[in-house]
Protein backbone atom coordinates (compact mmCIF):
# COMPACT_ATOMS: atom_id res chain seq x y z
CA UNK A 1 0.00 0.00 0.00
CA UNK A 2 1.47 2.94 -1.03
CA UNK A 3 1.25 6.39 1.50
CA UNK A 4 -0.53 9.57 0.68
CA UNK A 5 3.02 11.42 -0.29
CA UNK A 6 3.98 8.20 -2.90
CA UNK A 7 0.57 8.65 -4.00
CA UNK A 8 0.09 12.53 -4.24
CA UNK A 9 3.46 12.47 -6.25
CA UNK A 10 2.48 9.89 -8.64
CA UNK A 11 -0.12 12.10 -10.34
CA UNK A 12 0.92 14.66 -13.37
CA UNK A 13 1.34 18.44 -13.40
CA UNK A 14 -1.94 19.89 -14.05
CA UNK A 15 -3.84 17.04 -11.96
CA UNK A 16 -6.96 18.75 -10.50
CA UNK A 17 -8.41 18.58 -6.83
CA UNK A 18 -12.29 19.63 -6.89
CA UNK A 19 -14.28 18.41 -3.73
CA UNK A 20 -18.16 19.14 -2.95
CA UNK A 21 -21.18 17.43 -2.44
CA UNK A 22 -24.98 17.52 -4.47
CA UNK A 23 -27.66 20.35 -3.36
CA UNK A 24 -29.88 18.03 -2.08
CA UNK A 25 -27.80 15.87 0.38
CA UNK A 26 -25.80 19.02 1.73
CA UNK A 27 -27.99 22.15 1.29
CA UNK A 28 -30.85 22.75 3.61
CA UNK A 29 -33.11 25.52 3.66
CA UNK A 30 -36.01 23.23 1.73
CA UNK A 31 -38.17 25.92 2.38
CA UNK A 32 -36.11 28.97 2.65
CA UNK A 33 -36.63 32.13 -0.45
CA UNK A 34 -39.37 30.62 -2.13
CA UNK A 35 -38.13 26.92 -2.87
CA UNK A 36 -39.95 24.96 -4.78
CA UNK A 37 -41.07 20.97 -3.82
CA UNK A 38 -38.97 18.49 -5.46
CA UNK A 39 -39.54 14.54 -6.53
CA UNK A 40 -37.78 14.07 -3.24
CA UNK A 41 -39.24 16.86 -0.56
CA UNK A 42 -42.43 14.34 -2.18
CA UNK A 43 -40.92 10.88 -1.73
CA UNK A 44 -39.96 11.11 1.57
CA UNK A 45 -43.35 12.42 3.05
CA UNK A 46 -44.16 8.65 3.75
CA UNK A 47 -40.50 8.04 5.11
CA UNK A 48 -38.96 5.98 1.98
CA UNK A 49 -35.55 6.29 3.60
CA UNK A 50 -33.77 5.87 7.30
CA UNK A 51 -33.56 8.09 9.60
CA UNK A 52 -35.71 11.20 10.03
CA UNK A 53 -34.48 14.54 9.49
CA UNK A 54 -31.25 14.66 8.05
CA UNK A 55 -32.67 15.30 4.13
CA UNK A 56 -34.10 18.56 5.61
CA UNK A 57 -30.75 20.00 6.46
CA UNK A 58 -27.84 17.98 4.79
CA UNK A 59 -24.93 19.44 5.87
CA UNK A 60 -26.25 23.03 6.08
CA UNK A 61 -24.48 24.08 3.27
CA UNK A 62 -26.88 26.99 2.58
CA UNK A 63 -26.47 28.36 6.06
CA UNK A 64 -22.59 27.08 5.72
CA UNK A 65 -21.73 28.59 2.33
CA UNK A 66 -18.41 30.34 3.51
CA UNK A 67 -17.30 27.82 5.92
CA UNK A 68 -17.67 25.07 3.32
CA UNK A 69 -15.43 27.18 0.69
CA UNK A 70 -12.91 27.47 3.13
CA UNK A 71 -12.65 23.83 4.41
CA UNK A 72 -12.59 23.01 0.65
CA UNK A 73 -9.76 24.98 0.15
CA UNK A 74 -8.07 24.53 3.44
CA UNK A 75 -7.44 21.10 2.36
CA UNK A 76 -5.82 21.73 -0.48
CA UNK A 77 -8.63 21.87 -3.65
CA UNK A 78 -8.54 24.11 -6.66
CA UNK A 79 -12.18 23.67 -7.21
CA UNK A 80 -15.38 23.44 -5.65
CA UNK A 81 -18.16 20.61 -7.02
CA UNK A 82 -21.80 21.41 -6.41
CA UNK A 83 -25.05 21.08 -8.05
CA UNK A 84 -28.02 23.67 -8.90
CA UNK A 85 -31.40 22.69 -6.98
CA UNK A 86 -33.90 23.12 -9.50
CA UNK A 87 -36.45 24.03 -7.50
CA UNK A 88 -34.76 27.15 -5.61
CA UNK A 89 -33.99 28.79 -8.65
CA UNK A 90 -37.15 27.35 -11.25
CA UNK A 91 -39.66 26.46 -8.03
CA UNK A 92 -42.45 24.76 -10.55
CA UNK A 93 -39.68 23.80 -13.02
CA UNK A 94 -40.35 26.27 -15.54
CA UNK A 95 -41.20 29.85 -16.62
CA UNK A 96 -38.91 33.08 -14.89
CA UNK A 97 -35.93 31.98 -12.85
CA UNK A 98 -36.17 33.22 -8.87
CA UNK A 99 -33.62 35.80 -8.54
CA UNK A 100 -33.60 34.75 -4.57
CA UNK A 101 -32.42 31.57 -5.60
CA UNK A 102 -29.65 32.21 -8.52
CA UNK A 103 -28.04 34.78 -5.56
CA UNK A 104 -27.01 31.69 -3.66
CA UNK A 105 -24.73 30.03 -6.43
CA UNK A 106 -24.03 33.71 -7.34
CA UNK A 107 -22.55 34.31 -3.86
CA UNK A 108 -21.02 30.60 -3.79
CA UNK A 109 -19.33 30.90 -6.98
CA UNK A 110 -17.76 34.35 -6.41
CA UNK A 111 -16.56 33.00 -2.66
CA UNK A 112 -15.11 30.23 -4.59
CA UNK A 113 -13.15 31.86 -6.78
CA UNK A 114 -12.28 34.51 -3.95
CA UNK A 115 -10.46 31.60 -2.17
CA UNK A 116 -8.53 30.26 -5.15
CA UNK A 117 -11.37 26.99 -6.24
CA UNK A 118 -12.74 26.99 -9.85
CA UNK A 119 -16.40 26.04 -9.75
CA UNK A 120 -17.41 22.88 -11.14
CA UNK A 121 -21.69 23.12 -11.27
CA UNK A 122 -23.53 20.08 -12.05
CA UNK A 123 -26.49 21.28 -13.30
CA UNK A 124 -29.32 18.68 -12.50
CA UNK A 125 -28.79 15.66 -9.57
CA UNK A 126 -31.80 13.99 -9.41
CA UNK A 127 -34.39 17.00 -8.06
CA UNK A 128 -36.59 17.05 -10.58
CA UNK A 129 -39.52 19.57 -9.68
CA UNK A 130 -42.22 18.13 -8.26
CA UNK A 131 -44.67 20.08 -10.47
CA UNK A 132 -43.11 18.59 -13.59
CA UNK A 133 -43.22 14.80 -12.42
CA UNK A 134 -47.12 15.43 -12.14
CA UNK A 135 -46.88 16.41 -15.63
CA UNK A 136 -44.84 12.96 -17.07
CA UNK A 137 -41.49 13.68 -15.00
CA UNK A 138 -38.35 13.00 -17.04
CA UNK A 139 -40.32 10.68 -19.52
CA UNK A 140 -42.68 13.31 -21.12
CA UNK A 141 -41.81 14.44 -24.65
CA UNK A 142 -40.99 17.93 -23.26
CA UNK A 143 -37.98 17.12 -20.42
CA UNK A 144 -35.70 17.75 -23.00
CA UNK A 145 -37.28 21.07 -22.81
CA UNK A 146 -37.40 21.68 -19.21
CA UNK A 147 -33.57 20.76 -18.94
CA UNK A 148 -32.72 23.60 -21.38
CA UNK A 149 -34.70 25.78 -19.41
CA UNK A 150 -32.48 24.47 -16.32
CA UNK A 151 -29.50 25.70 -18.28
CA UNK A 152 -30.33 28.91 -19.51
CA UNK A 153 -31.09 30.14 -16.10
CA UNK A 154 -27.85 29.02 -14.78
CA UNK A 155 -25.40 30.06 -17.20
CA UNK A 156 -27.37 33.47 -17.80
CA UNK A 157 -26.76 33.88 -14.20
CA UNK A 158 -23.49 32.48 -13.48
CA UNK A 159 -21.70 31.52 -17.36
CA UNK A 160 -19.06 35.02 -16.98
CA UNK A 161 -17.31 32.97 -14.18
CA UNK A 162 -17.46 29.04 -15.41
CA UNK A 163 -14.63 27.31 -18.01
CA UNK A 164 -16.96 23.65 -17.00
CA UNK A 165 -20.52 22.87 -16.68
CA UNK A 166 -21.49 18.97 -16.20
CA UNK A 167 -25.33 19.09 -17.26
CA UNK A 168 -26.13 15.24 -15.41
CA UNK A 169 -25.19 13.24 -12.48
CA UNK A 170 -24.91 9.51 -12.18
CA UNK A 171 -28.32 9.08 -14.55
CA UNK A 172 -28.08 5.33 -14.66
CA UNK A 173 -28.42 5.87 -10.89
CA UNK A 174 -31.02 7.82 -11.03
CA UNK A 175 -32.59 6.02 -13.72
CA UNK A 176 -32.41 2.69 -12.37
CA UNK A 177 -33.46 3.65 -8.69
CA UNK A 178 -36.04 5.67 -9.19
CA UNK A 179 -37.99 4.66 -11.94
CA UNK A 180 -36.86 0.62 -11.44
CA UNK A 181 -36.16 -0.54 -7.96
CA UNK A 182 -38.31 2.63 -6.45
CA UNK A 183 -35.39 2.91 -3.85
CA UNK A 184 -35.20 6.76 -5.15
CA UNK A 185 -37.61 9.52 -5.85
CA UNK A 186 -39.67 9.36 -7.47
CA UNK A 187 -40.23 5.52 -6.54
CA UNK A 188 -41.51 4.18 -9.50
CA UNK A 189 -41.03 0.39 -10.65
CA UNK A 190 -41.67 0.63 -14.33
CA UNK A 191 -39.40 -0.39 -17.03
CA UNK A 192 -41.28 1.11 -20.00
CA UNK A 193 -41.35 4.78 -18.27
CA UNK A 194 -37.65 4.35 -16.97
CA UNK A 195 -36.42 3.96 -20.55
CA UNK A 196 -38.59 6.89 -21.99
CA UNK A 197 -37.05 8.67 -18.32
CA UNK A 198 -33.34 7.25 -19.87
CA UNK A 199 -34.07 9.19 -23.24
CA UNK A 200 -35.20 12.06 -21.99
CA UNK A 201 -32.12 12.64 -19.88
CA UNK A 202 -29.99 11.56 -23.06
CA UNK A 203 -31.91 14.33 -25.59
CA UNK A 204 -32.06 16.52 -22.09
CA UNK A 205 -28.18 16.40 -22.23
CA UNK A 206 -27.94 17.54 -26.11
CA UNK A 207 -30.81 20.11 -25.37
CA UNK A 208 -28.95 21.63 -22.56
CA UNK A 209 -25.79 21.37 -24.71
CA UNK A 210 -27.31 23.31 -26.78
CA UNK A 211 -28.25 26.75 -24.49
CA UNK A 212 -24.73 26.74 -23.21
CA UNK A 213 -22.93 26.52 -26.10
CA UNK A 214 -25.35 29.70 -27.61
CA UNK A 215 -24.55 31.36 -24.28
CA UNK A 216 -21.09 30.69 -23.99
CA UNK A 217 -19.52 28.74 -26.58
CA UNK A 218 -16.16 28.29 -25.01
CA UNK A 219 -17.31 26.30 -22.27
CA UNK A 220 -16.33 22.92 -21.34
CA UNK A 221 -19.24 20.83 -21.43
CA UNK A 222 -19.58 16.98 -19.77
CA UNK A 223 -21.75 14.85 -17.51
CA UNK A 224 -20.72 12.66 -14.54
CA UNK A 225 -21.47 8.88 -15.40
CA UNK A 226 -21.63 5.90 -13.25
CA UNK A 227 -19.68 2.85 -14.45
CA UNK A 228 -18.86 -0.56 -12.54
CA UNK A 229 -16.56 -3.77 -13.17
CA UNK A 230 -19.39 -6.44 -14.43
CA UNK A 231 -17.85 -9.81 -15.39
CA UNK A 232 -19.53 -13.03 -15.85
CA UNK A 233 -19.93 -15.53 -12.63
CA UNK A 234 -18.26 -18.28 -15.11
CA UNK A 235 -17.36 -19.14 -18.50
CA UNK A 236 -21.07 -20.46 -19.32
CA UNK A 237 -22.67 -18.98 -22.18
CA UNK A 238 -25.90 -18.03 -20.02
CA UNK A 239 -23.55 -16.43 -17.75
CA UNK A 240 -21.36 -14.59 -20.60
CA UNK A 241 -24.30 -13.15 -22.42
CA UNK A 242 -26.01 -11.99 -19.32
CA UNK A 243 -22.99 -10.17 -18.29
CA UNK A 244 -22.90 -8.20 -21.88
CA UNK A 245 -26.21 -7.26 -21.41
CA UNK A 246 -25.55 -5.78 -17.89
CA UNK A 247 -22.48 -3.94 -18.88
CA UNK A 248 -24.85 -2.69 -22.44
CA UNK A 249 -27.73 -1.23 -19.51
CA UNK A 250 -25.26 -0.08 -17.00
CA UNK A 251 -22.06 1.40 -18.81
CA UNK A 252 -22.34 1.60 -22.31
CA UNK A 253 -26.14 2.61 -23.10
CA UNK A 254 -25.57 6.35 -21.51
CA UNK A 255 -22.37 6.94 -22.36
CA UNK A 256 -22.30 5.79 -25.88
CA UNK A 257 -25.73 7.84 -26.56
CA UNK A 258 -24.03 10.63 -24.83
CA UNK A 259 -21.24 10.28 -27.54
CA UNK A 260 -23.79 10.38 -30.55
CA UNK A 261 -23.84 6.41 -31.11
CA UNK A 262 -27.97 5.61 -30.03
CA UNK A 263 -28.76 2.67 -28.35
CA UNK A 264 -25.97 -0.43 -28.71
CA UNK A 265 -27.39 -2.51 -30.61
CA UNK A 266 -27.53 -5.75 -27.94
CA UNK A 267 -29.10 -3.64 -25.59
CA UNK A 268 -31.53 -2.48 -27.98
CA UNK A 269 -32.16 -6.08 -28.55
CA UNK A 270 -32.15 -7.25 -25.17
CA UNK A 271 -35.14 -3.99 -24.15
CA UNK A 272 -36.93 -5.36 -27.22
CA UNK A 273 -40.75 -3.82 -27.34
CA UNK A 274 -40.22 -2.20 -24.14
CA UNK A 275 -38.04 0.87 -26.38
CA UNK A 276 -40.31 3.02 -28.34
CA UNK A 277 -39.43 3.30 -31.62
CA UNK A 278 -39.79 7.06 -32.41
CA UNK A 279 -37.92 8.05 -29.31
CA UNK A 280 -34.95 5.69 -30.31
CA UNK A 281 -34.62 7.33 -33.63
CA UNK A 282 -34.88 10.21 -32.33
CA UNK A 283 -32.27 9.57 -30.23
CA UNK A 284 -30.26 8.59 -32.86
CA UNK A 285 -30.79 11.71 -35.21
CA UNK A 286 -30.00 14.00 -32.08
CA UNK A 287 -26.62 15.75 -32.32
CA UNK A 288 -24.76 15.48 -28.89
CA UNK A 289 -21.91 17.23 -27.53
CA UNK A 290 -19.51 16.02 -25.05
CA UNK A 291 -15.90 17.64 -24.23
CA UNK A 292 -14.88 15.31 -20.54
CA UNK A 293 -16.63 12.50 -18.64
CA UNK A 294 -16.51 12.65 -15.37
CA UNK A 295 -16.66 8.68 -14.07
CA UNK A 296 -18.00 7.59 -10.68
CA UNK A 297 -17.07 3.98 -10.17
CA UNK A 298 -19.47 1.62 -8.66
CA UNK A 299 -18.85 -1.87 -6.54
CA UNK A 300 -17.65 -4.99 -9.11
CA UNK A 301 -20.97 -6.80 -10.49
CA UNK A 302 -20.79 -10.91 -10.89
CA UNK A 303 -23.71 -11.73 -12.60
CA UNK A 304 -25.42 -14.83 -13.48
CA UNK A 305 -27.85 -15.90 -16.19
CA UNK A 306 -31.25 -17.06 -16.02
CA UNK A 307 -32.79 -13.51 -13.42
CA UNK A 308 -35.75 -11.46 -14.02
CA UNK A 309 -36.86 -10.17 -17.65
CA UNK A 310 -35.79 -7.96 -19.23
CA UNK A 311 -32.23 -8.29 -19.13
CA UNK A 312 -32.31 -11.91 -18.23
CA UNK A 313 -29.58 -11.55 -15.12
CA UNK A 314 -29.17 -11.63 -11.59
CA UNK A 315 -26.64 -11.02 -9.07
CA UNK A 316 -24.29 -13.87 -8.07
CA UNK A 317 -23.33 -11.96 -4.98
CA UNK A 318 -25.53 -8.99 -3.11
CA UNK A 319 -22.56 -7.94 -1.07
CA UNK A 320 -19.79 -6.85 -3.02
CA UNK A 321 -16.81 -5.50 -1.67
CA UNK A 322 -16.34 -1.18 -2.14
CA UNK A 323 -14.81 -0.60 -4.84
CA UNK A 324 -10.97 -0.77 -4.63
CA UNK A 325 -8.00 0.75 -6.75
CA UNK A 326 -8.04 -2.25 -8.75
CA UNK A 327 -11.83 -1.63 -9.63
CA UNK A 328 -10.69 2.32 -10.10
CA UNK A 329 -8.41 1.59 -12.24
CA UNK A 330 -10.53 -0.94 -14.41
CA UNK A 331 -13.32 1.40 -14.41
CA UNK A 332 -10.90 4.50 -15.60
CA UNK A 333 -9.08 2.33 -18.48
CA UNK A 334 -12.06 0.92 -19.93
CA UNK A 335 -13.67 4.66 -19.94
CA UNK A 336 -11.04 5.64 -21.55
CA UNK A 337 -11.39 3.02 -24.58
CA UNK A 338 -15.00 3.95 -24.13
CA UNK A 339 -14.58 7.68 -25.00
CA UNK A 340 -11.25 7.96 -26.78
CA UNK A 341 -9.61 10.98 -26.80
CA UNK A 342 -11.49 12.92 -23.90
CA UNK A 343 -10.79 13.94 -20.58
CA UNK A 344 -12.00 12.19 -17.53
CA UNK A 345 -12.09 13.60 -13.90
CA UNK A 346 -12.52 10.49 -11.26
CA UNK A 347 -15.41 11.28 -9.34
CA UNK A 348 -14.74 9.23 -5.93
CA UNK A 349 -16.64 6.28 -5.14
CA UNK A 350 -18.70 6.21 -2.29
CA UNK A 351 -16.71 5.14 0.92
CA UNK A 352 -18.18 2.90 3.44
CA UNK A 353 -19.96 4.56 6.23
CA UNK A 354 -17.71 6.08 8.77
CA UNK A 355 -18.49 5.11 12.65
CA UNK A 356 -16.00 7.41 14.00
CA UNK A 357 -13.25 10.64 12.82
CA UNK A 358 -10.18 7.35 13.11
CA UNK A 359 -11.54 6.01 9.50
CA UNK A 360 -7.95 4.90 8.86
CA UNK A 361 -9.86 1.75 6.71
CA UNK A 362 -11.51 4.05 4.95
CA UNK A 363 -8.25 6.29 4.29
CA UNK A 364 -6.21 3.87 3.30
CA UNK A 365 -9.31 2.81 0.73
CA UNK A 366 -9.07 6.26 -0.36
CA UNK A 367 -5.00 6.30 -1.22
CA UNK A 368 -5.52 2.72 -3.19
CA UNK A 369 -7.99 4.54 -5.65
CA UNK A 370 -5.83 7.32 -6.20
CA UNK A 371 -3.17 5.06 -6.80
CA UNK A 372 -5.19 3.30 -9.24
CA UNK A 373 -6.32 6.30 -10.88
CA UNK A 374 -2.12 6.49 -11.32
CA UNK A 375 -1.92 3.12 -12.05
CA UNK A 376 -4.96 4.09 -14.91
CA UNK A 377 -2.86 7.09 -16.24
CA UNK A 378 0.10 5.41 -16.81
CA UNK A 379 -1.54 2.90 -19.17
CA UNK A 380 -2.90 5.87 -21.03
CA UNK A 381 -5.61 7.30 -19.18
CA UNK A 382 -6.46 10.97 -19.92
CA UNK A 383 -7.10 11.74 -15.96
CA UNK A 384 -7.01 15.04 -15.50
CA UNK A 385 -8.55 14.96 -11.98
CA UNK A 386 -10.27 13.92 -8.79
CA UNK A 387 -13.72 15.16 -6.96
CA UNK A 388 -14.24 13.99 -3.63
CA UNK A 389 -17.76 13.23 -3.39
CA UNK A 390 -19.03 14.18 -0.90
CA UNK A 391 -16.91 16.06 1.00
CA UNK A 392 -19.02 16.40 4.16
CA UNK A 393 -21.57 14.02 5.61
CA UNK A 394 -24.87 14.75 4.52
CA UNK A 395 -28.33 13.17 3.44
CA UNK A 396 -27.45 9.78 1.97
CA UNK A 397 -30.83 9.13 -0.04
CA UNK A 398 -32.17 6.18 0.68
CA UNK A 399 -30.18 5.56 3.38
CA UNK A 400 -31.43 8.81 4.89
CA UNK A 401 -29.03 10.39 7.63
CA UNK A 402 -28.05 6.93 9.02
CA UNK A 403 -25.16 6.60 6.53
CA UNK A 404 -22.06 9.06 7.10
CA UNK A 405 -20.18 9.11 3.73
CA UNK A 406 -18.43 11.93 3.85
CA UNK A 407 -14.46 12.46 4.36
CA UNK A 408 -15.44 15.34 6.87
CA UNK A 409 -17.87 14.67 10.30
CA UNK A 410 -21.24 16.63 10.93
CA UNK A 411 -23.39 15.64 13.51
CA UNK A 412 -26.89 16.71 14.31
CA UNK A 413 -25.42 19.95 16.57
CA UNK A 414 -23.89 21.36 13.24
CA UNK A 415 -20.27 20.22 15.31
CA UNK A 416 -18.09 19.18 11.97
CA UNK A 417 -14.34 17.02 12.38
CA UNK A 418 -11.61 16.05 9.95
CA UNK A 419 -11.63 12.14 9.68
CA UNK A 420 -8.13 10.25 8.85
CA UNK A 421 -9.29 10.15 5.30
CA UNK A 422 -9.17 14.02 5.45
CA UNK A 423 -6.44 14.17 6.06
CA UNK A 424 -4.87 11.51 3.99
CA UNK A 425 -6.51 13.13 1.01
CA UNK A 426 -4.69 16.75 1.62
CA UNK A 427 -1.30 15.26 2.04
CA UNK A 428 -1.69 13.52 -0.76
CA UNK A 429 -2.45 16.76 -2.54
CA UNK A 430 0.43 18.68 -0.80
CA UNK A 431 2.37 15.90 -2.16
CA UNK A 432 1.14 17.05 -5.45
CA UNK A 433 1.86 20.46 -5.13
CA UNK A 434 4.97 19.63 -3.78
CA UNK A 435 6.04 18.09 -6.68
CA UNK A 436 4.40 20.45 -9.64
CA UNK A 437 4.08 23.71 -7.69
CA UNK A 438 0.59 25.45 -7.12
CA UNK A 439 -2.57 25.65 -9.78
CA UNK A 440 -2.63 29.13 -11.22
CA UNK A 441 -5.53 30.99 -9.65
CA UNK A 442 -8.48 31.59 -10.95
Amino acid sequence: MEDAAAVGARLPSGFGWAAGAPAYASEGGRTLGGRGESIWDRFLRPAHVAGDDMEARGSDSLARRRDDVALAAGLGHDRLAFSIAWTRILPAGTGRPLGRGLDVYDRLVDDALAAGLRPLPILYHWDLPQRLEELGGLASPDAPRWLAGLAEAVVGRLGDRLDIVLTLAEPQVHVFRGHIDGSHAPGARDWRRALAAADGLLRGHAAMAVALRAARPGLAIGALLDRRPVEPASDASGDVDAAARVDGWANRLFLDALLGRGYPADVADALGDLLDPFRVQALAETPHDLDLVAVRPHRRETIVGGGPAPLHAGLAERAAPPVDGAAVHQVLREAAAAAPGLPLWLVAPELPSAEGDEDDARAELLLDRLAGAADAIDDGAPVVGHVAWPLIDGFAWERGDTARLGLVAHDREGTRHLRRSAHALAEAIRAHRDRHGEPPRP
